[in-house]
């Protein structure tokens, strides 16, 4: 320890008038403004969403926020569903685990949600994402690609997996449509 640092301490403990003041302090955490507390699903939860004037904004903002906490691997640890662990200490699993933490997620935070899985090459080859209940109909999320698309009804609204089914263009055509 330097001197400047041994200087700092002595300050502290001669302000607080005991060394035992100073041993009351465990574990502190300085949070900056706009900063999600990921050390507990509350923190998430209050953190997240934080300005969001509507449900489709707050379902946005969950999304954006957990995909870029997460990516697609296959460390498959006997807690791969533990969402704190997984975004804290791992940052990354498969679809399946990706989705059941995210409807956990947004299931906490009030909303109806379902997981779904495609089981052939046809109906999406295995592969799991999540549906999400918001304005009177579902919306298709896939955090593990960062895939949800816009409808062409005005307004446009995030489709649906029978919306996406109904009209495959609404995928093969996206970029190009912008």
């Amino acid at each position: 320890m330097g001197w400047r640092a041994i200087f700092v301490v002595l300050v502290a403990v001669l302000l607080a008038g005991s060394a035992t003041a100073l041993e009351c302090v465990v574990n502190p955490k300085v949070l900056t403004d706009g900063y999600v507390d990921t050390h507990s699903v509350e923190g998430i939860l209050a953190g997240v969403p934080r300005g969001a004037r509507n449900d489709e904004e707050r379902v946005l903002a969950f999304y954006h926020w957990y995909r870029r906490m997460l990516f697609h691997h296959r460390l498959m640890g006997g807690d791969r569903r533990n969402i704190l662990k997984v975004i804290n200490s791992y940052g990354c699993d498969l679809c399946g685990s990706q989705a059941a933490m995210f409807v956990d997620l947004l299931q906490r935070a009030g909303f109806k949600t379902r997981v779904v899985s495609g089981s052939g090459p046809g109906d999406f080859g295995g592969h799991t994402f999540v549906e999400i209940f918001y304005d009177g109909r579902w919306h298709c999320f896939d955090t593990m690609t960062s895939f949800a698309v816009y409808t062409r009804e005005r307004p446009p609204h995030i489709a649906s997996l029978e919306e996406l089914k109904g009209d495959p263009t609404l995928v093969t055509a996206a970029v190009a449509e912008g």
